[in-house]
C-alpha cells in the first residue's frame, strides 16, 4: 500500500508489490506519512490458485490423459531388453532376486561380457524388479506396463508441483509460489520432450529416477520445517530409491543443497554455519550414495 495526496486530499492507493513484506514511505503535500507496505492478501489472486489438493488432482489427470494414447501401444526394441527378452523379468517375482544381484542386462544377455555394447555398468534393479511383479500379474500384456508407465509420469508432475511449492514458499510467499509451481508444473507436463521416456516402457527408469529424487528434496525441506527425524530417514530412504533406478540421481547431490542454499537459507546465516548446517541436511542422501555404489559394486 502507499499514500498519494494532491494539495489537501489523499487517497488510499494500492498496488501490488514484487514481494511481500517490503515497506515503504511517500510525502503527501506538506507533510510526510509512512505507512508499512502489507503483505499481498490471498484475494489479490485468483482462488483456484490456492486449491493445492484440487490442482494436483487436475494435473495428474490431465498428465494422465496426454499420454493416454499410448495406452495401447506394444513394445519398442529398447523392451526386449528389460522386459520381454530378460530372463529374470520374465520370472515373475522368482527373478527379482537375480535383479537386484546383477547388472540390469545381464538377464537378457546371459553373461556379463564386456563384448557387448549394453553390458556392464548399468545396476538399476528398481524398474526392472517392478516389470518382474507386472509380469508375474499380467504376463506379456504390454497395456499392463504402459498403464504403470503413465500413472508413474502423472505421480511425477504432482510431486513435482508440491516440491516447487514447498520450495519457494518461504522465498517468494505462498500466494506467488502457488501461481509459479502451478505454471512451472504444467509446462513440464505438457512438455513434448518426454513423449520418449513415457511412450517407452523402458524409460520408466528415468521416470522412477526423478519422482523418488524429488520426494528426497520434498524431505529434505519437511526436515527443514519440522525437524523430525522421520522426514530425515525418508529422505535417505528415497534417494537411496532413486539411485537403484538410475545413477544420474547423483546429480541431486549437488542440485539439493544449491536449492536449499539459495530459497532456503536464512539471511543472517554465514557461509561456514550455511554450509554445517547444509551438511546436516544431506548426511541421509549422503549415507544412501554410498550404500548404493556397494550395492553397485557388490
Amino acid at each position: 500500500m502507499y499514500w498519494a495526496g494532491s494539495g489537501n486530499n489523499e487517497k488510499l492507493m494500492a498496488k501490488r508489490t514484487p514481494f511481500p513484506g517490503k515497506t515503504s514511505s511517500t510525502q503527501a503535500g506538506s507533510s510526510t506519512k509512512t505507512a508499512a507496505r502489507t503483505p499481498v492478501s490471498f484475494e489479490m489472486i485468483p482462488e483456484f490458485f490456492l486449491q493445492r489438493g484440487l490442482i494436483a488432482l487436475l494435473l495428474f489427470a490431465l498428465a494422465f490423459s496426454v499420454y493416454l494414447n499410448t495406452l495401447h501401444h506394444g513394445f519398442t526394441l529398447d523392451d526386449e531388453a528389460v522386459i520381454t527378452g530378460n530372463t529374470y523379468t520374465k520370472a515373475g517375482m522368482g527373478g527379482i532376486a537375480d535383479i537386484f544381484s546383477h547388472d540390469s542386462f545381464q538377464g537378457f544377455l546371459h553373461s556379463e561380457s564386456e563384448n557387448s555394447v549394453v553390458a556392464g555398468g548399468r545396476y538399476r534393479p528398481l524398474s526392472v524388479a517392478m516389470f518382474a511383479i507386472v509380469w508375474q500379474l499380467f504376463g506379456d500384456n504390454p497395456l499392463a506396463f504402459h498403464l504403470l508407465t503413465v500413472l508413474l509420469y502423472a505421480l511425477t508432475c504432482v510431486v513435482l508441483y508440491q516440491t516447487l511449492w514447498l520450495l519457494f514458499k518461504e522465498r517468494l510467499g505462498a500466494q506467488y509460489s502457488a501461481i509459479l509451481t502451478f505454471f512451472a508444473a504444467l509446462i513440464f507436463l505438457l512438455h513434448p520432450v518426454h513423449t520418449e521416456v513415457v511412450a517407452n516402457v523402458k524409460g520408466c527408469d528415468e521416470i522412477l529416477s526423478l519422482l523418488f529424487s524429488l520426494l528426497s528434496l520434498y524431505c529434505v525441506l519437511r526436515l527443514i520445517d519440522t525437524s523430525k527425524a522421520t522426514w530425515q530417514a525418508a529422505a535417505g530412504a528415497c534417494f537411496f530409491a532413486a539411485c537403484l533406478s538410475k545413477e544420474n540421481a547423483a546429480t541431486f547431490l549437488l542440485i539439493i543443497p544449491l536449492a536449499v542454499y539459495y530459497f532456503r537459507n536464512p539471511g543472517n546465516d554465514t557461509l561456514k554455519s550455511s554450509a554445517r548446517r547444509l551438511a546436516g541436511l544431506m548426511t541421509p542422501l549422503l549415507v544412501a550414495f554410498a550404500v548404493f555404489l556397494s550395492f553397485a559394486a557388490w
